[in-house]
């Protein structure tokens, strides 16, 4: 009797255990009062546009516990870019005008552009002309008497250094010997024609009181005078006989070929004259 009254005391006990976990199951479930518990959204949203907003991103930060100074610890420019110098012009730099200049057989400049052509001063009565290469050479060939061409240059300073030598034999066999000079530095510019130097051709010819002989400025390029004459180097003195044929020619290409008028020119043209 006894032990059965033992046994329905356990049952009653377990019933209640299975009860109350029954109660406890069933609020579960129902999550409290039956409603769905929401999980709270995240205050940090990513804008629209996904612009990227440092001063924005760095109060996110710092509402988050995120470090007191993440103004300057964000990226200056974007990944990926290229961050210029301080000291960078941005301003477009200035268009240089083409400055390319012909020397015989280059580049002329655009039709049009040409510098100034200076005029001629000094002695109103000079013998300064104007010729081709073709034309000098004519006027030489048929000349009848000897003659002697200096070819040179107002930057050719052994040219200017020679060029009394001509007018020296002017002076003293003018009577028999035609004596021609030639200018070439012209070559073939458009910015400097053969007008350029005049001026300056007239000045020296003046400073070295030359006169009494015809001095040409060539209208040729120099680049093709040297090809047409086989010359390889300035100053140089072609002579002519009588009959127009060139019978020698000096040309200077260095101190260990140098020539002068002195020496070498008035000897030749004096043999040449018997």
């Amino acid at each position: 009797m006894l032990q059965n009254t033992r046994n329905n005391s356990q049952l009653n006990v377990f019933a209640c255990s299975y009860f109350v976990m029954g109660i406890v199951c069933m609020a579960l479930f129902a999550g409290c009062d039956g409603q769905e518990v929401a999980v709270p959204e995240s205050k940090a949203t990513v804008p629209e546009d996904n612009s990227f907003n440092q001063n924005n991103t760095a109060e996110t930060l710092k509402s988050t516990g995120g470090p007191a100074n993440a103004t300057d610890q964000m990226p200056k420019s974007p990944p990926g870019t290229l961050e210029l110098p301080s000291d960078y012009d941005s301003s477009p730099a200035p268009i240089e005008s083409d400055s390319t200049e012909r020397k015989a057989g280059g580049i002329e400049l655009p039709p049009g552009v040409a510098a100034p052509v200076e005029s001629a001063s000094g002695d109103a009565n000079s013998d300064v002309k104007f010729a081709t290469w073709q034309e000098i050479d004519n006027f030489a060939k048929s000349a009848g008497r000897i003659t002697v061409i200096d070819l040179w240059s107002l930057a050719c300073e052994p040219c200017l250094e020679e060029f009394p030598g001509l007018v020296k034999l002017h002076q003293a066999m003018g009577d028999s010997v035609q004596c021609i000079a030639v200018d070439v530095d012209y070559d073939g510019r458009q910015s400097r024609p053969p007008e350029y130097y005049q001026k300056r051709v007239i000045d020296f010819l003046n400073s070295v009181y030359a006169s009494g002989f015809p001095t040409y400025i060539c209208k040729t390029p120099s680049d093709d005078v040297f090809k047409t004459t086989k010359l390889i180097s300035i100053p140089a003195v072609m002579i002519y006989d009588a009959n127009g044929k060139v019978v020698k020619v000096f040309v200077d290409t260095g101190e260990s070929n140098a020539f002068t008028y002195e020496k070498d020119v008035v000897p030749f043209v004096k043999n040449l004259a018997g």
